[in-house]
């Protein structure tokens, strides 16, 4: 059942369902921009955003199979074939290219260009830059644990620990057995040591894509971010900086332009 009331949609052509308030704040922040850049026109006629409450809810909303209605989620650590499949699956789901949205305001480039002139940080780079080798190998551990299903593996998900075991009877010990070797497996320390240094090798070489798919934006943005505006720019919520930083918004990523041409056109 929808969690969202798409009744409005009677004079709407489409709605798109985003995960939380942040994302929708941020994509209709994009589609401003982007109208004033000649991307796309009066999108606010064409379009009406929601927030979903998270992706699993987002993508939820597909399920009414409606052809009005479409939904956009975090990349978060999926790999390129999860994304695949998603997709194959549910063809109105748009994915982003970042892990968070978040992602859109720490590189120290794109966080600049959202800061007035007036409100410049001295050495803005260096102070960013000193952080992001350990956020690098922060998001080689979460890439790491999302590829041995660590993060169902703890969630208590009905086929993870420790509900499969306890949400209802199971009396075979050799089921049992099986399914404690199952979650020693995705746990086993060497393989996941293995796996990690791969990950964080392939992320170091990839220099490129350290503030867009190497570093959990959210996380980034509250614990590093936003202290440093704090410290030269006077205190606020992180969530204020949030909304602050993207009300001045001066371009429309050049790799979130596609995505939002197609629920847009």
């Amino acid at each position: 059942m929808s969690k969202i009331d798409w009744s409005k949609l009677a004079n709407i052509p489409k709605g798109l369902a985003v995960e939380g308030k942040d994302d929708k704040f941020a994509i209709e922040a994009f589609l401003d921009i982007g109208e004033d850049m000649g991307h796309w026109q009066n999108w606010r006629t064409q379009i009406m955003i929601e927030d979903a409450g998270d992706s699993a809810k987002a993508i939820a909303e597909l399920a009414q199979q409606d052809s009005r209605i479409w939904a956009l989620i975090d990349r978060d650590w999926r790999t390129d074939t999860e994304i695949s499949e998603l997709q194959k699956q549910y063809s109105q789901l748009l994915i982003l290219p970042r892990v968070t949205i978040e992602n859109y305001c720490i590189a120290p480039a794109e966080l600049d260009s959202m800061l007035p002139a007036a409100k410049s940080i001295p050495s803005l780079d260096a102070k960013i830059e000193y952080y992001k080798d350990d956020w690098v190998q922060n998001g080689a551990l979460w890439q790491t644990l999302h590829e041995n299903r660590a993060h169902d593996f703890c969630r208590g998900h009905e086929d993870g620990y420790p509900k499969a075991l306890l949400h209802q009877p199971v009396t075979d010990q050799n089921r049992i057995e099986s399914q404690f070797r199952s979650w020693y497996d995705q746990l086993d320390p060497s393989g996941i040591m293995r796996t990690y240094r791969t990950r964080l090798s392939d992320f170091r070489a990839d220099e490129h894509s350290n503030y867009t798919r190497h570093i959990h934006g959210k996380h980034f943005f509250h614990q590093v971010v936003s202290q440093i505006l704090n410290q030269y720019l006077g205190t606020q919520k992180a969530d204020k900086w949030f909304k602050d930083l993207f009300s001045a918004l001066t371009q429309c990523p050049p790799d979130i332009v596609p995505i939002l041409q197609r629920v847009v056109f």
